[in-house]
């Protein structure tokens, strides 16, 4: 079968065993930069930079998420088209699950931090500023969420549906 062959019918609306689990999130963009060439100054810009990611399909014995991906990449590719780069990733005839849940974003764009060798300098500097931005934002879902009067220790429970008591 040809890989990039009916790829909508190897898209899932939602989890099913089997399926390999992706995720894409902007991390940047678009971005200009000078560039020092042999005319002089120039400005360069770059189109918007996605983090993708994906994830083995899920074993029934083992069914959360793990924290560590398979595979994790930028691409330039436009957002709206993350389900179709993921799914170029996904041996045929697999299916792909594209969530919305939480993800630690910052872990993964330090990972292509350190794992891409040919990352440009602004992606370097804009994946740096990209994970202040995402500590800076789970420091402050943890404030609101966790943190507060210490005679509330579960107040934890504005993270999840549902009632804990029942």
């Amino acid at each position: 079968m040809d890989r990039d062959a009916l790829p909508q019918q190897r898209l899932s609306d939602a989890w099913e065993p089997g399926a390999w689990i992706g995720a894409a999130r902007r991390a940047c963009g678009p971005v200009a930069e000078v560039v020092h060439g042999a005319q002089g100054e120039i400005v360069e810009t770059h189109p918007p930079q996605q983090l993708l990611a994906l994830w083995k399909p899920q074993r029934l014995e083992r069914p959360f998420l793990r924290r560590w991906p398979q595979v994790v990449w930028l691409s330039g590719e436009d957002l709206d088209h993350a389900p179709q780069a993921l799914l170029r990733e996904v041996p045929v005839p697999a299916r792909l699950w594209v969530m919305d849940a939480d993800v630690d974003w910052a872990l993964l764009a330090e990972i292509v931090m350190r794992s891409e060798s040919g990352l440009r300098p602004y992606q370097y500097q804009e994946l740096q500023r990209f994970i202040v931005a995402e500590r800076a934002a789970t420091a402050a879902s943890i404030d609101e969420a966790y943190g507060g009067d210490p005679l509330e220790h579960r107040r934890f429970s504005k993270t999840v549906p549902g009632n804990l008591d029942s």
